[in-house]
């Protein structure tokens, strides 16, 4: 699974600018900032499995260049009636700048209503933790560096913390320099390639380059707000307040940063793209593949579900609502769903008609008729049984909202009680521990 081979000199010279290890192998994953949801936490958990398996090291990269959600997090709390809700723990505002250009925080307690109380016990400990490891670590530069430490510090509690790498730093690295140059001479080239790429994998979430404009995967971050950068624009810049978007770093990460990418569902799309990027680009991209090793770093895809244990005795989930909702919708239109069996090959018989009359092109008007006639016998015979089966179609609505909330699987780890963490971190190694 892990891409063969000894580490070239410049891949060498790469890691160590990122302040990764320079030798040996090299598992690497990362995402945005965050008290991750579980999801996002087992790629971390997969890294740490899949490098002591190879006897490689594992690290993280913090995408700090990405744009922050309002700093803070939701919270499912019960009201004065006993009904689940999420209310959102603000910490700051974003206001749309990127996260490492957001202060660090202290936030306050979160506001509850009179009547209001944490779901459960873990939420409550959960919201004092997360405090105290945003206090602890507000000496850090920033927000993006501050959470980060936060969350790991949270991780120690279960399993092992992430080992961090940021994104920012990409910016400061001779490789990335000498890819804006092979952009700067490949020109409308290298963004066709880029497009051609995104188009060969439809649903993989990349948007296509504005080819006209000469726009290129890159962002313009001085402000503290992300600006896209064209062509024309990259010689007035300043090379170390850009930021590579997402195909462009990790094409780089897995040219040279790593010789396995843990994914998680999503990533694992859209890095198909960036595959093909790769090999569109036979030019520039393939010299610079070749200087660096050679073929670039395969990926593993890796997540769970870790959910809070929010759901009250009977209370049902999503599939099965859906169910019961067309459960009470087909009855209506299908006497067989209401058990007559003979009105249910009356309507298979009459619908073979319909069918037949279309094919000789006579009006099917008479089959349809009929048909009507027979649905309408069969809601007035089975009214008691349709009435029932409305009945619970509405209960099991009414219950959707609380459902949603109580089955939602980006609760933030923090959340959760630490024994659930350090569960997942063993059932993630056990099972990746035999993919390599």
């Amino acid at each position: 699974m892990l891409r063969a081979g000894t580490l070239a000199p410049r891949a060498a010279r790469f890691r160590a600018e990122m302040g990764l290890p320079d030798s040996g192998p090299l598992v690497l994953s990362g995402h945005q900032v965050g008290f991750w949801h579980g999801g996002i936490l087992t790629k971390h958990f997969a890294s740490l499995a899949f490098a002591a398996r190879a006897k490689a090291q594992a690290a993280w990269i913090v995408v700090d260049q990405d744009q922050a959600e309002d700093p803070g997090m939701r919270l499912p709390i019960r009201d004065g009636t006993g009904s689940l809700k999420s209310i959102r723990w603000q910490w700051g505002d974003a206001a749309g700048r990127i996260a490492c250009a957001i202060a660090p925080v202290r936030p306050g307690k979160p506001t509850l209503q009179p009547g209001e109380m944490y779901a459960i016990d873990s939420v409550a400990a959960g919201v004092g933790d997360v405090a105290s490891a945003l206090a602890a670590n507000e000496s850090e530069p920033n927000w993006a560096a501050q959470v980060s430490a936060g969350a790991a510090d949270l991780i120690a509690t279960s399993a092992p913390p992430p080992r961090y790498i940021f994104e920012s730093r990409l910016a400061s690295t001779e490789l990335f320099q000498q890819i804006l140059d092979a952009m700067v001479r490949g020109g409308a080239g290298a963004i066709r390639c880029y497009n051609e790429a995104v188009a060969k994998v439809p649903g993989s979430g990349m948007r296509a380059l504005d080819e006209t404009a000469g726009e290129l995967p890159i962002w313009d971050v001085r402000t503290g707000f992300r600006k896209r950068v064209l062509l024309a624009d990259l010689a007035k810049l300043d090379r170390s307040r850009i930021s590579p978007r997402g195909m462009l770093m990790t094409a780089i990460l897995r040219l040279a940063g790593c010789d396995l990418f843990v994914h998680g569902t999503g990533g694992g799309g859209y890095d198909r793209a960036t595959e093909s990027w790769i090999t569109l680009w036979n030019g520039e991209l393939a010299t610079l593949a070749k200087d660096l090793g050679g073929a670039i770093a395969p990926i593993a895809v890796a997540t769970a579900d870790l959910r809070l244990p929010l759901a009250r005795k009977g209370l049902p989930t999503e599939a099965e609502i859906r169910r019961g909702v067309w459960r009470a919708h087909h009855a209506a239109h299908d006497p067989g769903a209401l058990g007559d069996v003979a009105g249910a090959a009356e309507k298979s018989r009459l619908l073979d008609q319909i069918r037949n009359a279309r094919k000789r092109q006579e009006s099917p008007a008479p089959a349809f008729a009929a048909l009507h006639a027979l649905l309408d016998a069969s809601r007035r015979t089975h009214a008691g049984r349709l009435s029932e089966l409305r009945q619970q179609s509405e209960q099991l609505t009414a219950q959707r909202r609380e459902a949603t909330l109580a089955f939602d699987r980006t609760w933030s780890f923090a959340l959760q009680p630490r024994q659930q963490v350090a569960a997942l971190y063993t059932q993630v190694a056990d099972a990746f521990a035999g993919d390599l």
